[in-house]
């Protein structure tokens, strides 16, 4: 059992489903249909990859994989398993303790006390990914926001690393030349305006 169908359980369920086992994943925007996204274009934040997909293609077609639209309310023992029951009364068992695959939260742990947040929890940053309160420190990975970019995934948040290379090699009068083969290669998002939710970043 996954609660969570995006990037993380859809992973999940096929790894499972690859080993043999029989997975339900349940989620309440059912993101495995294409047009169920809150977004637009190929934006995994959003609606699941196109290699996500194709996995997605061959799980479903060993019988073993179950989705299920459905918002999960209660996760209870029952005996040697589990029952999972939705809001709308539908109840599940399984014989393992489910696993929760719902995505990332703001925390950024022993560091949240040097960024600001925004209202809706996540750091304030420069456009060069650094802390707004503490100069010099930066930030990488999941919790990258800039307005309604997400930069959630590692192939999209690592495309920043050499923007973070690039401001900390002038602030120290460095060579900073060697990163030209990230901008050659595609990874590296210097404007952030030309990054939507299509991925073309």
């Amino acid at each position: 059992m996954v609660i969570g169908g995006y990037e993380s359980g859809m992973d999940i369920a096929c790894h499972h489903v690859a080993l043999g086992n029989r997975v339900t994943v349940i989620d309440p925007g059912h993101p495995w249909k294409a047009e169920a996204g809150r977004g637009a274009g190929s934006d995994p934040s959003y609606l699941l990859s196109p290699r996500t997909r194709s996995r997605l293609a061959t799980a479903l077609g060993t019988g073993r994989l179950k989705l299920s639209t459905g918002r999960v309310a209660v996760v209870a023992p029952d005996g040697d398993g589990h029952v999972v029951s939705t809001t709308s009364g539908t109840r599940y068992r399984s014989d393992l303790r489910p696993v929760l695959a719902t995505g990332f939260g703001p925390g950024l742990g022993p560091v949240a006390p040097y960024f600001a947040k925004r209202p809706d929890g996540w750091p304030v940053l420069t456009d060069d990914d650094e802390s707004t309160s503490t100069p010099g420190l930066f930030l990488s990975g999941p919790s990258v926001r800039h307005v309604d970019l997400r930069f959630c995934f590692v192939y999209k948040f690592r495309q920043r690393y050499a923007q973070i290379a690039k401001t900390v090699g002038e602030r120290f009068g460095r060579d900073i030349s060697g990163l030209d083969f990230w901008r050659a290669a595609g990874m590296w998002t210097e404007d952030l305006g030309c990054c939507g939710v299509s991925c073309a970043c």
